[in-house]
């Protein structure tokens, strides 16, 4: 994975900051920290692995709206949530 690379050795590359850019905007969409451990048991799970579980369903716009602050109510145009993120 690309930000692990950049952990281990401290190469910095444009593929870091694409891959950083991407955290941040699942971070804003979903408001939810990069790392989310859902119980004290649980391995903590990154936040890019979650949003592409989402992406691997048959229906990912089902699985987005679950993941898509929902302090956000309904505000937002969800097509263009996932465009977004699907072509990010």
């Amino acid at each position: 994975m690309i930000g692990c690379r950049y952990i281990q050795y401290g190469d910095v590359s444009p593929k870091v900051d694409v891959f950083a850019l991407g955290v941040v905007l699942y971070e804003l969409i979903s408001a939810k920290p990069a790392i989310i451990r859902a119980n004290n048991d649980d391995e903590p799970k990154g936040l890019v692995a979650l949003f592409d579980e989402i992406f691997r369903l048959a229906d990912p716009k089902e699985g987005l709206v679950k993941m898509i602050d929902p302090r956000l109510g309904d505000n937002y145009p969800l097509d263009s949530v996932y465009n977004v993120i699907f072509f990010f």
